[in-house]
């Protein structure tokens, strides 16, 4: 299946209010990123990879704190709206992967670095969902919303059993420049040609809902969200 599009405040601390989500504790470890592919890479069935859209929108609902209604008539502002929320989620994807492994025990304060970065990551993925989730309602379209995420749920159900952390580069960070490249495509579309946007971006939704699934493993949080 295809998961790849057709066409091709920085001085603020990036640190979440994680009180609405469902975590079962960690102890104050840190997930393993090479373990936490590990647990990632398996068969996702299509109706726990959309409990965790949904809770990911409705997280994301929380971290943006922005007017649906305002938001959900034209898909060109929550796509722009989402820029800066890939744009964090690179950065903190980035610099996740060239930690050592297990941080805690070579860095000083290793293991709150590796937690905010886990946290960084969390809140970025599903600050974009919700925008692309908006935009998505917003956008003109000949089939219903719920069609479109279906779609992204299949395309992040076909990704997620073939997930690497040794692959160059690694799944994660694909997935999330995947997700920027889409992002930047939709919104081309949004302006240009806009019965096409809505399959750019369902195409990031995909790619976005492939981090979701690894941040939620990494927090075991419950299908439910």
């Amino acid at each position: 299946m295809r998961l790849y599009c057709r066409d091709p405040d920085p001085q603020t601390r990036f640190l979440p209010d994680r009180s609405n989500c469902r975590r079962k504790p960690l102890h104050g470890t840190p997930p393993i990123l090479s373990v936490t592919y590990r647990r990632a890479a398996r068969a996702w069935p299509p109706g726990e990879l959309a409990a965790v859209y949904r809770a990911a929108a409705d997280r994301g609902a929380k971290t943006t704190h922005l007017d649906r209604e305002r938001l959900a008539t034209d898909p060109v502002g929550p796509l722009s709206s989402a820029v800066p929320w890939l744009a964090r989620l690179a950065g903190a994807v980035h610099v996740l992967h060239v930690l050592p492994e297990p941080v805690g025990d070579r860095v000083a304060d290793g293991r709150e670095i590796a937690a905010n970065l886990f946290a960084a990551v969390d809140q970025a993925a599903t600050g974009a969902v919700y925008l692309c989730d908006l935009a998505l309602t917003g956008a003109k379209r000949g089939d219903p919303v719920a069609d479109w995420v279906s779609y992204a749920v299949e395309q992040a159900s076909d990704a997620l059993p073939r997930l690497s952390y040794t692959a160059r580069p690694p799944s994660l960070i694909a997935h999330t420049e995947e997700a920027a490249r889409c992002l930047a495509v939709a919104i081309d579309h949004a302006h240009a040609d806009p019965s096409a946007a809505p399959s750019a971006i369902a195409d990031a939704l995909g790619h976005l809902l492939v981090v979701s699934a690894i941040t939620d493993t990494a927090y075991e949080r419950q299908s439910g969200g």
